[in-house]
């Protein structure tokens, strides 16, 4: 019988289908063809690895959001690494070299005036 479930679950992984384990997402940014930005995301099952791997600035700047709310701000120097646990399963990133303020489909929060 594992043999049998290890295969079906072979299948499955290469038709396309995961159980939502193991995703990364990857943002790189450039400008002129110069890398302004770098980071990396390691997601498995509500915990979340974020490495700023380069930002220009110094700085990556992270928002996230659920439900297009954003729930949790933070900032990480290049090269540094932060581990959160208990994330929805639905969030969205938006990573930027610079902190101003972000929506959550990463576009430029307006300004209030």
């Amino acid at each position: 019988m594992r043999i049998l479930v290890a295969f079906v679950y072979c299948l499955m992984s290469l038709a396309g289908c995961t159980d939502g384990r193991g995703r990364t997402m990857v943002v790189n940014s450039s400008v002129n063809g110069d890398s302004i930005l770098d980071s990396r995301t390691d997601l498995d099952l509500g915990t979340a690895a974020f490495h700023c791997l380069h930002s220009a600035s110094g700085q990556c700047h992270y928002a996230l959001f659920v439900n297009g709310s954003s729930f949790r701000t933070f900032s990480l120097a290049a090269g540094d690494d932060l581990k959160l646990v208990g994330l929805p399963d639905d969030f969205v990133q938006c990573v930027t070299q610079q902190p101003d303020a972000v929506t959550a489909d990463c576009k430029p929060a307006a300004r209030k005036s």
